[in-house]
């Protein structure tokens, strides 16, 4: 019950953090030619685009390489040049920044209305291993009360 309190209150403000994160990304992108934050601010919640902080999936990859393709090439936006959509068939079986997978709590998906989430979706973890979200809640409060006890019996 306790860490489901927490949650609440940590995640009471997320909308507020998404706000100011797409924010930095506009403002990080201003002056840039080829730009991919309006891309994340319109498909986040419907697409899984970051494994974790600065580890993009693979369809935020494949779009970051598109627009590369594009704005170098721009004849590659047709249909029959050999680079188009060359970005969507690279990671399309390939999830390069996949191996630190950090799982996304059932309260910031409903607050974020994250339609690619779902419960039973798994993580990867420490020894192949692989986890929902909620056990790895589990997991990391076990961890955390053991290291707590540990230090309040050394003291």
């Amino acid at each position: 019950q306790y860490a489901a309190a927490l949650e609440n209150d940590k995640t009471r403000d997320i909308e507020r953090h998404v706000d100011i994160e797409f924010s930095r990304l506009m403002r990080r992108e201003q002056d840039a030619t080829v730009r991919i934050a309006p891309f994340v601010l319109s498909n986040f919640k419907v697409k899984r685009l970051f494994w974790a902080y600065n580890h993009p999936a693979s369809p935020l990859l494949a779009e970051i390489l598109n627009r590369l393709i594009f704005a170098t090439w721009p004849d590659a936006r047709k249909a029959g040049h050999v680079l188009h959509n060359a970005g969507s068939r690279i990671f399309a079986e390939w999830d390069p920044l996949s191996e630190l997978q950090i799982p996304v709590g059932e309260t910031i998906a409903q607050r974020l209305n994250l339609t690619w989430w779902t419960a039973s979706q798994k993580y990867k973890f420490h020894n192949n291993q692989e986890l929902t979200s909620e056990e790895y809640r589990l997991l990391y409060l076990q961890e955390r009360v053991s290291r707590l006890r540990k230090k309040d019996s050394a003291i």
